[in-house]
């Protein structure tokens, strides 16, 4: 027995515009989601990016501070152009400006390898301290000439303005 007969004939079942209407706010809320996702991963490639080139920029500074009789090589940017490495390793005892030049051509090489369009230099870091310096590693369109790491997540979605990396070297 059913009491809501006339009820019934009035509501059938779901109509096309309410369909419409659910189907329209399902689709907002995916292409949502998919922005979301893109945004996160882009993000993500920019921070592995950013970890190499420090752990590059670390590395460089490593290596200046156990060849400190080298200090002036290592400080002059001139030097940190592509170099064939003299000293491999092959056991042979290698003077301390060998391992200066094999480690800026090794440098340069892991840039090269690790990163898109990746370069290491020095340069002074522009202050009044003479006694500091910059390692810079850049990647993509930026150079080390052209790296401003302060213009970086300078606007407001927070996308990375510069693709470089610098790490201070103080008189070592």
């Amino acid at each position: 027995m059913n009491f809501n007969r006339e009820h019934d004939q009035c509501q059938r079942g779901v109509s096309l515009i309410e369909a419409l209407v659910g189907t329209l706010i399902l689709g907002v809320a995916v292409l949502g989601y998919a922005g979301l996702e893109v945004t996160g991963l882009k993000m993500t490639n920019e921070a592995f990016l950013r970890e190499r080139a420090t752990s590059l920029a670390v590395d460089a500074k490593e290596r200046m501070r156990m060849n400190r009789a080298e200090k002036d090589f290592y400080l002059d940017g001139t030097n940190w152009v592509t170099g064939a490495a003299s000293c491999n390793g092959s056991g042979v005892a290698c003077t301390a400006s060998e391992v200066a030049v094999h480690d800026v051509s090794e440098l340069i090489t892991l840039a090269a390898d690790y990163l898109p369009g990746g370069s290491v230099g020095v340069r002074s870091c522009g202050t009044a301290n003479a006694a500091e310096n910059c390692i810079i590693v850049s990647w993509a369109v930026t150079t080390t000439a052209s790296c401003d790491p302060s213009t970086a997540y300078g606007h407001a979605n927070f996308e990375s303005q510069t693709n470089c990396v610098e790490v201070v070297v103080y008189d070592f």
